[in-house]
């Protein structure tokens, strides 16, 4: 059994084995820098700069109901996080042809966008995976944007 201190959890041995399975990735991908901060975040000044330039290949990987409800970075394209890994796999022909990315290849600035940075951080990760060396993450996320574009919520 898992304790803590003098006191016993009640986990089984194979609940053990899980939790400590995920102690052991988590800190592996931690350390190594899949899902840490690896100076790849945007800020919020920088993604407003972009924007108001229009100058970037941000994607939004929240769902579509959730644009609706909660509004949207100007430029972002919205690709579900369920589909992002596959949309990334097109060439950059399908890509600018069905999202209307500027993606020429691998090497080619990406920002990635959510609610709050959990998905997007997931996101990014994804995209290295899949070889873009260039993926940037605006962790701040629509929460952040809409706190700062409105902050009276008016």
């Amino acid at each position: 059994m898992l304790t803590h201190g003098s006191q016993s959890c009640g986990a089984s041995p194979s609940t053990q084995i899980v939790i400590v399975f995920f102690l052991v990735v988590s800190i592996a991908m931690s350390t190594d820098g899949i899902l840490s901060n690896t100076g790849t975040d945007v800020t919020f000044e920088e993604m407003k700069r972009l924007s108001d330039m229009g100058a970037m290949n941000l994607i939004d990987v929240r769902e579509p109901a959730e644009l609706a409800k909660d509004g949207a970075i100007p430029s972002a394209v919205n690709i579900p996080l369920g589909q992002f890994k596959d949309t990334l796999r097109l060439s950059p022909s399908e890509l600018q042809a069905l999202h209307g990315l500027a993606v020429q290849g691998q090497d080619s600035e990406i920002i990635v966008s959510c609610r709050s940075g959990r998905r997007s951080t997931l996101a990014a990760a994804m995209a290295r995976e899949l070889g873009y060396t260039n993926v940037r993450n605006y962790a701040g996320g629509i929460l952040e944007w809409n706190a700062k574009i409105n902050p009276n919520g008016s």
